[in-house]
């Protein structure tokens, strides 16, 4: 039997989940060629739920209403946590990024507000 020939690319996800589709999304979004391999259906959007970050510190079940804030508190705290290595404005701008990719695809994610 004949060896399959090898694919080439730039950067290979390994994941079918969110966090998958995201890394596969934005490499492809800077011209990077992409492979991304994982189980289908391995996405569960039913929540429609994306946490930026909810509780800090988990020990004291801290619940926090604004995610930014708890971004900072986090990185501040957690000097070797990834949000301490970038800045709020990156996540936001990678928050919007992925977003743009749902509702071109048709998946609109309209956020819940309290009213």
């Amino acid at each position: 039997m004949p060896q399959p020939k090898p694919i080439e690319c730039d950067v290979l996800v390994i994941g079918a989940g969110m966090a998958g589709m995201a890394a596969a999304l934005f490499a492809a979004n800077r011209g990077q060629a992409v492979i991304q391999v994982g189980i289908p259906g391995e996405i569960i959007y039913a929540s429609g739920l994306f946490d930026v970050l909810g509780v800090h510190p988990i020990e004291k079940r801290r619940l926090w209403r604004n995610p930014w804030a708890a971004v900072a508190a986090v990185s501040r705290d957690m000097p070797n946590h990834p949000y301490a290595k970038t800045s709020a404005d990156n996540i936001q701008k990678a928050f919007r990024e992925f977003l743009s990719f749902l509702a071109e695809t048709g998946l609109p994610y309209r956020r819940y507000k309290k009213s």
